[in-house]
């Protein structure tokens, strides 16, 4: 009888365990996902599904400096998750500018590109990358998720 009660106990213990197990496995595997603003868990995000709300287009011309600057976050301060933007001339052709975080000096040229976005990224500032004509017109479009 004690010998049933053992093995009993030993599958019943081996059961917890490999339940255990499976859970953290589990945990560890999925990371911590990112949540959006309502706050539900988004999973398996492929690509940026932005919010119309959040979508902003600015026409500026100049010749040097800054271009204008966006916000990571909504009008109630949650941030957004991802940031994809587009520069371009008037005839809407591809317009290379320098795209850095926050004030920040350093700066990455590019005429388009996504940005993952962290609670260290409050705003994004576009600036001209090198002087043009008088009167170089700038469009810059950001679709934020």
């Amino acid at each position: 009888m004690k010998t049933l009660y053992t093995r009993a106990m030993s599958l019943t213990l081996m059961t917890i365990l490999l339940l255990v197990t499976m859970c953290v496995a589990a945990l560890a595997y999925t990371g911590i996902l990112p949540t959006d603003n309502t706050p539900v868990t988004v999973q398996n995000v492929k690509a940026i599904s932005p919010s119309p709300a959040a979508a902003s287009c600015i026409q500026v011309t100049k010749t040097k400096g800054t271009l204008g600057t966006f916000s990571t976050t909504d009008t109630a301060g949650k941030y957004y998750l991802m940031m994809y933007w587009t520069a371009s001339d008037s005839a809407g052709a591809a317009k290379i500018v320098k795209r850095s975080l926050n004030s920040n000096t350093a700066y990455q040229p590019g005429s388009s590109g996504d940005l993952a976005i962290n609670h260290n990224i409050t705003g994004v500032t576009f600036s001209a990358y090198s002087t043009g004509s008088p009167g170089t017109l700038y469009n810059i479009c950001v679709d934020r998720q």
